[in-house]
């Protein structure tokens, strides 16, 4: 089941219900498909309206789940239906705990960032995100991380890019992947896994201010934070009101 937001499907689905869809993948006999799963933030719908090469990437993806609370509560102001919050560092973390560590493969960031993350996680396969040409996401010069991926033999790969650079990247190479059944989209975990940067506390995760939290240890993230906390509620509201 899913919901409609600014043009884009988002699923209802839960953590154990991307749990139990991940382990279905890995059981098959065959790869006929590469599960896709983006845990969005109102950044990326910020980013999709203004470029319709994400919009149309994102309508080729299988789940889409709110990671931000600001899509929970656009949702609940457009539709009357609240969704939970499906982040990305708690699905992952779910996964990790249900399902071999070999199966996982790190990619993205700085290399010292995504070893430590994947060393912490007891992940075997990891490559850093250099080399993947970030400044042009649709180029094709990630040679040298989808070799190390597919020689991993590991079916779930995260890819820790930032958005929208790394949805680009997933539908660039989604098909040169031999042996990847899943593909996540994490964003910046890796930097929180590795314990870069810390993750805010817990009482302003329950009330949905991770992005405060960021801001105030990161003051460079003033452009983001104004694209989910401005610019996001502005086009919410307008569809709103030519919707009415």
């Amino acid at each position: 089941m899913s919901e409609t937001l600014l043009g884009i499907p988002i699923d209802t689905a839960s953590i154990n219900d991307i749990t139990r869809a991940t382990k279905l993948m890995l059981r098959k006999k065959t790869r006929d498909h590469v599960l896709w799963i983006v845990t969005a933030n109102p950044e990326l719908f910020v980013h999709a309206r203004r470029d319709p090469i994400l919009r149309e990437t994102l309508q080729q993806t299988d789940v889409i789940v709110p990671d931000g609370i600001g899509i929970v509560l656009a949702l609940l102001l457009l539709r009357r239906h609240r969704l939970h919050r499906v982040t990305g560092i708690e699905l992952l973390s779910h996964l990790i705990a249900t399902i071999d560590s070999r199966e996982f493969f790190f990619f993205g960031g700085h290399e010292s960032i995504v070893k430590t993350a994947a060393e912490q996680l007891d992940i075997p396969n990891w490559h850093h995100g250099y080399g993947s040409n970030l400044d042009d996401p649709g180029a094709t010069d990630a040679t040298g991380a989808i070799i190390a991926i597919n020689r991993s033999n590991a079916r779930i790969l995260c890819v820790g890019l930032g958005s929208p650079k790394q949805e680009h990247w997933i539908a660039e190479h989604r098909n040169d992947f031999e042996q990847v059944r899943v593909v996540i989209g994490v964003g910046g975990i890796f930097d929180i896994l590795a314990g870069a940067l810390p993750r805010a506390p817990r009482f302003l995760r329950r009330c949905g201010l991770e992005w405060l939290w960021r801001l105030y240890i990161e003051p460079q993230r003033i452009k983001r934070a104004w694209n989910a906390v401005v610019i996001f509620p502005y086009l919410v509201a307008r569809y709103r009101t030519h919707a009415t």
